[in-house]
């Protein structure tokens, strides 16, 4: 006995030309059976190729119409498939099994034996009517029989999800940060703890972004041994950045523009001195900044920035008190450090 199936697939969906794929007995041992073979997937191409179905071939291992029906349903499921055909030679009589998925339906026919020319041929014009009938829509003029128990079995389990690459994708579209911001703005002055917000945009998988931030300080106390005054800063900037990936960590390099109105406030003078007038002054300076991001959840990251700002405009904070006296409250320093801890979220 030697079985071969016919598998008739789409690739996708059905096309004009859908494509054939058959599957040859392997368990052929002698030659007059592998000629037998080689014999009717020749009027089987002959019969398809009026219908421009191409077709392919492959191995089958299966021998009876009960495995074959589950090398059928395996088939199917592999990829969209419109039939599955096989047939299998005994003693006096060949039968042909047309299995069709998308009930599923499970149809035979029997030819008897006869002289291996014609009976090549009559399977074949009932393997080109049956896959005519299916490709037209109408019924298969074959009988019906019941799908074996066994050939019913789920559907192959998805595969797995891809294992997620260690190295993070870079950012994209548009987010936000809310962080915390530490300084020394002079040494005369405590450390400063601030609030920055800022907005930054990449271009899909662009390594480089660019965006703005303002950040919030509390008033800075100055206080002498006879004079006090506060200064309130309001630091803005822009940035560019690029996004480097390492391991499980996303590296960032920054490089800001910042201008930072400093407005003064004179709280107190010793009696004699007249207190001056408020007023403010810019300050310009250029950051340099490396940090990195880890991803908490799919849209928010936590981020570390170490760096320091570099002072274009520098001046002292100064006080007269003669005609020929100062006295210098506080000097910006020229370099600054600048430590910021927060988070980001996507928002598209």
């Amino acid at each position: 006995m030697w079985a071969s199936a016919l598998v008739l697939c789409a690739g996708g969906v059905l096309a004009a030309h859908p494509r054939v794929v058959l599957l040859v007995s392997t368990r052929a041992e002698s030659a007059a059976a592998r000629k037998a073979t080689d014999g009717l997937e020749l009027a089987v191409r002959g019969q398809l190729d009026e219908l421009a179905v191409p077709i392919a071939t492959l191995p089958s291992q299966e021998e009876s119409w009960a495995a074959n029906s589950r090398l059928a349903r395996k088939a199917a499921a592999s990829e969209p498939t419109l039939a599955v055909v096989w047939f299998e030679q005994h003693a006096h009589e060949f039968t042909v099994f047309f299995y069709d998925p998308s009930g599923p339906h499970l149809y035979s026919r029997r030819v008897d034996a006869g002289s291996f020319m014609a009976v090549s041929e009559e399977v074949a014009i009932v393997v080109r009517s049956a896959v005519g009938a299916v490709l037209e829509g109408g019924s298969v003029s074959m009988a019906e029989l019941s799908l074996p128990t066994a050939a019913v079995a789920a559907p192959p389990a998805p595969p797995p999800p891809a294992p997620k690459s260690a190295e993070p994708e870079r950012r994209g579209g548009l987010w936000l940060g809310a962080s915390y911001v530490g300084t020394l703005y002079a040494l005369e002055a405590p450390w400063q703890h601030g609030v920055a917000i800022s907005a930054a945009f990449a271009a899909a998988k662009s390594p480089w972004f660019a965006g703005v931030s303002y950040t919030y300080f509390p008033p800075l106390a100055l206080e002498s041994a006879r004079i006090s005054t506060q200064l309130q800063r309001h630091p803005g900037e822009a940035f560019v950045g690029a996004q480097l990936r390492l391991a499980s960590l996303l590296f960032v390099v920054e490089g800001a523009v910042v201008g930072d109105r400093v407005d003064r406030a004179t709280l107190q003078v010793p009696e004699g001195l007249t207190a001056a007038a408020d007023g403010h002054r810019w300050q310009w300076a250029l950051s340099s900044r490396l940090g990195c991001t880890i991803s908490l959840t799919p849209r928010v990251r936590g981020m570390l920035n170490l760096g320091a700002e570099f002072l274009l405009s520098r001046f002292d904070h100064v006080v007269e008190i003669g005609p020929t006296t100062q006295e210098t409250l506080a000097a910006p320093m020229p370099a600054r450090p600048r430590v910021e801890l927060g988070l980001e979220f996507d928002v598209w």
